[in-house]
């Protein structure tokens, strides 16, 4: 992928993640807590809280599908502007309540969001890097991570 388009990915990346309709799904997370995603996940497969979650956990695997094709240079310039840690540690609570749940048919549920946890994976081995430094804690990821 040229470097050109790895922009334009990321230009997408950030549309995914501006539109209203996850922006009201990540307030409605945040207003429930720390716990919000495991409370979405457990909420009525019907329910408004349900489908919040799930746009957010897919829009996030979506991320992770399309930055299977950076290499490493242009996965690092990925990381400075995508909080991935945080958005993993916010968004597993509800990935494993659905990961678990008895009433999901088995071959689905058990890699439910798998792109999005191995993209944190890497997430989590370049922050041991110099390059990831100044987004080792969660306050540093957070000045990009656009939740409001």
């Amino acid at each position: 992928m040229t470097d050109t388009e790895v922009l334009l990915v990321i230009i997408q990346i950030a549309q995914l993640r501006a539109n209203s309709t996850y922006r009201q799904a990540e307030m409605r997370r945040r207003q429930l807590g720390p716990e919000g995603a495991a409370i979405m996940a457990r909420a009525p497969q019907d329910s408004p809280e349900y489908a919040a979650l799930r746009l957010l956990v897919g829009t996030w695997n979506r991320i992770a599908i399309f930055a299977e094709a950076f290499n490493a240079k242009q996965r690092q310039r990925f990381f400075h502007c995508h909080p991935i840690a945080l958005t993993w540690k916010v968004l597993k609570p509800g990935i494993e309540v659905i990961r678990y749940a008895e009433d999901v048919a088995e071959p689905v549920h058990k890699n439910y969001a798998w792109q999005l946890e191995d993209l944190a994976g890497k997430y989590e081995k370049w922050l041991k890097t110099a390059d990831g430094k100044d987004y080792r804690t969660e306050a540093q990821q957070a000045v990009c991570a656009d939740f409001g």
